[in-house]
């Protein structure tokens, strides 16, 4: 029978959310041609297309000086597989900092290739990257594998969560953060389609897994909150880094690129949330179910003193989440001579300062919340009156 309410439960999410991804479409998944003025369209980069290709040959390697600057280079020979150009053989350049690069080419190497067609009517080819898709695919795999293997349905369930999550945040969420205006509804939206789908795939639909959902959501509205009033207050434009200086001048003025680093805090805030509220909910559940009879006040101060330690490694994890997402630019600092106070208050350590700062107090909130939740609705009923009487 749970079973049966789990799957109806995931079948009308994954309708209202196809019909949130349509509605997304019409109303702007893409830019209209109506806002493109014709003159841009006229002056735009030209037409370009992706390729696969193959490393059949390097035809010459060496030194070269450009603009006084020695470089390496390598003239390479490579079959393409796919596209409007398939089984052609193309000669490409490609420069390299030092004969050491692991970036060096060799023959055999899958790569990807970037084919312009100029305004004179002519082609350029360039080599952009390996093609790593074959590697990811098999980790991708391996991955699945163990989840079923160690989950079984739950873990199958939990698979399926996380598809339409990322269903929902590229197919809804993206597409209206990049249309402008206040993104803070689209992200709340976002949240709450993605919020129960996952907890009630993951965890069952029952109480425990209901009041954890519903302590999630609001310590997420008082995140989201926390964070708007603190990327309004300290400035923060979301543009320190240069893929959003590249987004922002590709999209345009209009797009609001502080949405992003909001959206960044919210969407990276559920994970943890879910795992915390859950566990206290949890351990609230234990201790109504134990021999012993707690009051109100004694199992508030239980479930906080055996929930301390996990509050404490999530908030660990945060920390550490954010700072290993950040060590290319810590080190630039450390070997920059830049005073400690100008690193601190840049732009760019700012945000992440914001982004762990306001998680970690939506965190601790969430605690004593879903205990307060979890002793109202899962307690025995004499338990109940007790927090009855103490909130009035």
């Amino acid at each position: 029978m749970l079973k049966i309410k789990i799957i109806i439960f995931t079948l009308l999410f994954f309708v209202l959310g196809s019909l949130f991804f349509l509605k997304a479409q019409e109303t702007g998944g893409t830019l209209d041609q109506e806002q493109i003025p014709v003159e841009d369209t006229a002056q735009a980069k030209p037409d370009q297309e992706y390729l696969k290709g193959s490393i059949i040959k390097i035809l010459e390697e060496g030194n070269q000086d450009v603009y006084g600057q020695i470089q390496y280079y390598q003239r390479l020979q490579i079959k393409i597989s796919n596209g409007s150009v398939k089984n052609k053989e193309i000669e490409v350049y490609s420069s390299l900092e030092s004969p050491d690069s692991p970036l060096k080419y060799k023959q055999g190497d899958k790569v990807t290739v970037l084919r312009l067609y100029m305004d004179d009517g002519q082609e350029q080819y360039y080599v952009t990257d390996y093609q790593r898709m074959n590697y990811l695919g098999i980790l991708l795999v391996v991955f699945t594998l163990l989840v079923l293997a160690v989950g079984r349905l739950s873990g199958l369930l939990s698979l399926i969560g996380i598809v339409y999550s990322f269903c929902v945040v590229f197919y809804f969420m993206l597409p209206k953060l990049s249309l402008g205006g206040n993104p803070l509804i689209s992200l709340l939206i976002s949240t709450i389609l993605i919020a129960p789908v996952i907890f009630f795939l993951s965890h069952g639909l029952n109480k425990k897994t209901t009041i954890s959902l519903v302590s999630t959501l609001i310590s997420i509205i008082i995140t989201a909150l926390m964070a708007v009033f603190l990327i309004s207050i300290s400035r923060l434009t979301g543009s320190a880094s240069e893929e959003s200086l590249f987004l922002q001048y590709t999209m345009g003025q209009s797009f609001n690129i502080s949405g992003l680093l909001l959206g960044g805090i919210i969407i990276g805030s559920l994970g943890i949330l879910a795992d915390v509220t859950i566990s206290q909910a949890s351990i609230v559940e234990d201790l109504s179910k134990s021999k012993i009879k707690l009051t109100f006040k004694e199992t508030f101060l239980k479930s906080l003193e055996l929930g301390r330690s996990h509050i404490l490694r999530s908030i660990i994890s945060l920390v550490f989440l954010y700072i290993s997402c950040s060590f290319p630019l810590l080190i630039l600092f450390t070997k920059a001579d830049i005073p400690s106070s100008v690193i601190i208050n840049s732009e760019i350590i700012s945000e992440e300062a914001v982004r762990i700062l306001v998680s970690g107090i939506g965190l601790i909130l969430s605690v004593p919340l879903t205990i307060l939740l979890s002793i109202k609705f899962l307690t025995p009923v004499t338990t109940r009156r007790a927090v009855k009487k103490f909130t009035k």
